[in-house]
């Protein structure tokens, strides 16, 4: 599995990866991990003793199997209505699914491991599906402009390419949520035309004003 480390946060979140990892390792209270409640001390030794970070931070984001087809990975991952519906409308009976958790920082502080899940079709072509059952096909930056389970003070630890099993290439820590670039193209265009009606307004308010002076004269 070839991962490497992103040392700095990209997208609008300011925390790096090794700073975001740092606190999971020392947390005592992360949602959804299993060494949640065992004290800063026990975690960072248990850690220890499973490698070094990288990895410990691979293994933890890496997608895991679920079985060979959509039956077997209900049984095995316990897929809720809405997860499968999303997995057999995309690849069918014969999906493979894996399961992805991803390193949750939410605005309050509070970590959570949130699970997602990446669903196959026989020739390869994934898609992300998330608990609400909502699909993503375009990879991290679809599922981060269009989830509607974080927002832009959340930021997240994981795969750069999100749909990759089990996974390769980056690591990186991002916003959860992002506005789509043409929002803010469009965003920029409006404030152009309130600037220059403005602006147009007052100048014709100069002229009506000179106007009124020259009568007055």
């Amino acid at each position: 599995m070839a991962v490497s480390l992103v040392l700095t946060g990209c997208g609008s979140s300011s925390t790096s990866v090794s700073e975001l990892f740092r606190e999971y390792m020392e947390s005592t209270d992360v949602e959804g991990d299993v060494f949640r409640g065992a004290t800063s001390e026990d975690r960072l030794a248990q850690f220890a003793a499973e490698g070094p970070p990288s990895q410990v931070i691979a293994e933890m984001l890496a997608a895991y199997s679920c079985g060979d087809d959509l039956e077997e990975a209900k049984r095995s991952c316990e897929l809720d209505g809405a997860v499968s519906k999303a997995v057999e409308d995309f690849a069918g009976p014969a999906a493979e699914v894996y399961e992805r958790d991803i390193l949750v920082k939410h605005g309050s502080g509070q970590l959570e491991l949130m699970t997602l899940w990446v669903a196959r079709k026989p020739d390869g072509a994934s898609e992300l599906v998330d608990s609400q059952g909502n699909r993503y096909s375009a990879g991290l930056d679809d599922f981060r402009q269009h989830n509607e389970l974080l927002g832009a003070d959340d930021q997240i630890l994981a795969p750069s390419n999100i749909t990759a099993v089990p996974g390769e290439g980056e690591i990186v820590a991002v916003s959860g949520h992002m506005t789509p670039r043409w929002v803010w193209i469009v965003g920029g265009i409006g404030i152009v035309v309130v600037v220059g009606g403005a602006a147009f307004l007052l100048l014709r308010l100069r002229r009506d004003r000179a106007f009124s002076r020259s009568l007055d004269d």
